[in-house]
């Protein structure tokens, strides 16, 4: 550490930037899921901010003593858990008695059921083309016929055995279920007052 009035020489200075950068790839590595996900609408009314101190009780402080885990969950953890109750539960705000819920509560699951739709609307985006018109492919309900005569999967030496009728139908209703359900969520004639922001997305990943 240099003294008071020392310049820092060059090295220390180009030492610094560095050491931010890696700093950065730690900490988006750690939380990027968390922070793009309490930005969407459904999730940041149901979670509560407390403040703490860095360098003695948070991030990755893992010996942080179980005295002190315990003094933070009933100073910081009780009040935020007041708030949560007093916002779901027991909100005495309420203008309509007659409605089953708290306010809080009601809007929370108004959000998250039309934050879903929107989601869904833009996954199944182009399902009933990609299964029905791709090139140099078998429309897919004609293929699902097919899977009953020969097995569906044929790569290398590995065979599926050949669908059942009562498979086959299974998967002919459920694909048209899906085309169904991406043609009213397609359709525009009703736009809905409730537009998310930032608009969702779903994605298909690997079950962590």
């Amino acid at each position: 550490i240099p003294e008071p009035n020392e310049p820092e020489s060059a090295s220390q200075l180009g030492i610094r930037p560095l050491k931010r950068y890696a700093a950065g790839m730690l900490w988006t590595a750690k939380d990027w899921a968390d922070n793009v996900n309490l930005r969407m609408p459904g999730v940041r009314d149901r979670v509560v901010t407390l403040y703490k101190n860095l360098e003695t009780n948070g991030g990755l402080n893992l010996r942080l003593p179980k005295e002190d885990i315990l003094r933070l969950g009933h100073i910081a953890g009780r009040d935020a858990g007041k708030k949560l109750v007093h916002k779901f539960v027991l909100d005495a705000k309420r203008q309509n008695p007659e409605q089953i819920g708290t306010d809080g509560w009601r809007d929370h699951r108004w959000v998250r059921f039309n934050t879903y739709l929107m989601a869904l609307k833009k996954h199944l985006q182009g399902f009933g083309r990609s299964v029905n018109a791709a090139k140099f492919a078998t429309p897919f309900v004609d293929q699902i016929q097919q899977a009953k005569d020969c097995p569906p999967l044929r790569y290398g030496e590995f065979y599926e055995p050949t669908l059942t009728t009562a498979q086959a139908n299974a998967l002919k209703d459920a694909l048209a279920a899906v085309q169904k359900l991406e043609a009213t969520l397609a359709a525009d004639s009703v736009i809905q007052p409730y537009q998310p922001q930032p608009q969702p997305e779903l994605k298909v990943r690997s079950q962590i």
